[in-house]
């Protein structure tokens, strides 16, 4: 987080990698928010979720007639609406191969030009771009620039999975909590202490987007303020064998967060010293 508000004040590209559901999309606003670009346009546009053919006009725009079904006054592309603010290239990686030629030339020139035009336009635009797929394995396999990749990674930022933000992700429910139960209109639910403890536990596979969907279920159903132990199966599914929490998983959990201090991981527990040290000694801990 440091790195990114330091790096918001430069213009320069930022390639965003993690796993799916990290949360790129938030950080790519977040850093276009702490920029001096702030007022000015933040566009997005997903690179996989389009054909190829229509990404080139999205992005590049076109003119009067340039294809069949075009309008006949033209449209601008992403890169011009996002003029004087910054470009959003979600799931790069999947960008074909001959688009990412023209990119890496607009990267370099500052200027598009419209499918069916001559003429290019000036742009002033600050690219983010993000993936979860792993960019120097695509650049070996000659799916991806290399030259491209280098010129959108002059500063590269790695999203960890939810699993290894275990010590965050307390403080991380609470602000999703506060910030559903405001939209919904109810007080936020307090989850207890075992609660917080189970979800910490949980592998999360599908990171920040699974949990705010768990704690958008919570805030939607719960009758009550409380969320206990009990209660989570209501809102996800604990069966699965990925997601099983045993009680070696909540013994390094506890040590964790007390910073391997024994006597206050079994307070945090709920058990004994001498407890804790038998319950270490079975799983060789």
């Amino acid at each position: 987080m440091n790195r990114a508000v330091k790096i918001a004040k430069n213009d320069a590209c930022i390639l965003l990698q993690g796993e799916s559901g990290t949360g790129k999309d938030y950080m790519a606003r977040a850093i276009h928010r702490e920029s001096g670009r702030r007022s000015r346009p933040f566009i997005a546009i997903n690179c996989a979720s389009l054909p190829g053919e229509l990404i080139s006009s999205e992005l590049f725009g076109y003119g009067p007639g340039a294809f069949t079904g075009a309008s006949r006054n033209g449209n601008i592309g992403k890169i011009e609406a996002a003029n004087g603010g910054t470009l959003f290239l979600d799931e790069i990686g999947d960008m074909p191969l001959d688009l990412q030629a023209i990119l890496l030339r607009i990267l370099e020139d500052k200027q598009v030009t419209r499918i069916g035009c001559t003429k290019s336009v000036t742009v002033d635009v600050r690219f983010i771009a993000a993936t979860h797929k792993n960019l120097k394995e695509l650049v070996k396999s000659g799916k991806f620039r290399e030259d491209l990749y280098y010129r959108l990674s002059v500063f590269p930022l790695h999203l960890p999975p939810l699993r290894e933000r275990r010590a965050d992700l307390e403080q991380i429910i609470k602000g999703i909590m506060v910030t559903l139960s405001q939209k919904d209109g109810r007080p936020p639910i307090r989850l207890t202490p075992n609660a917080i403890k189970t979800l910490q536990n949980y592998p999360w596979n599908g990171n920040l987007r699974e949990l705010r969907n768990v704690i958008e279920r919570m805030v939607q159903l719960h009758e009550s303020d409380v969320i206990d132990i009990e209660h989570l199966g209501d809102y996800m599914d604990l069966s699965r064998e990925d997601g099983k929490l045993d009680e070696k998983g909540l013994l390094l959990s506890a040590l964790e967060r007390t910073s391997g201090n024994r006597a206050k991981a079994a307070r945090e527990l709920g058990i004994s010293r001498a407890a804790l040290y038998r319950k270490l000694e079975r799983y060789g801990l």
